[in-house]
């Protein structure tokens, strides 16, 4: 570079200024640009987070209500092959588990009746008492359904 004047190498300079200026500025937009960026994306990032986390709680729910549902089902099946008279042992061997499963399942069994005619009970009791005429005494009806559970079979 060979500059002979003052007034060529103060030109050269502004111009050599101006192109380091114009760069900056780029450099302060894409910068600016690449940080609005990575702040909502990072933002996306935790909100993915929450929705994982409130989707496993959804997955594992469902997973809980359905091994729920299998283990009542097994649970009465085993229920009805004991009521007609097979022996815990026998059951087991047959299903090829222990007895102490087989017993928890029957256990499991009696509480989901126990629990399903309280649910029935306390249902019709309630409609009962809705619909009784007033003065009608409670436990009359003559269109009761009498209670057949285990108490009433002397078990």
């Amino acid at each position: 570079m060979n500059i002979q004047s003052r007034t060529a190498a103060r030109k050269r300079v502004r111009e050599s200024q101006a192109r380091a200026q114009e760069d900056r500025a780029r450099r302060e937009r894409e910068n600016l640009e690449d940080m609005a960026t990575f702040l909502v994306r990072r933002n996306r990032t935790a909100a993915v987070d929450d929705w994982q986390a409130e989707r496993v709680a959804q997955v594992a729910a469902e997973a809980a209500r359905r091994r729920d549902e299998h283990r009542r089902a097994a649970a009465a099946a085993l229920a009805r092959i004991r009521a007609r008279g097979e022996t815990i042992s026998a059951i087991a061997q047959v299903a090829e588990t222990t007895e102490s499963e087989v017993r928890s399942y029957l256990k499991l069994a009696s509480a989901n009746r126990a629990q399903a005619s309280a649910a029935v009970t306390d249902s019709a009791g309630a409609a009962g008492a809705a619909s009784e005429p007033p003065g009608a005494a409670a436990g009359t009806d003559a269109d009761a359904v009498p209670h057949t559970g285990d108490a009433d079979r002397g078990q």
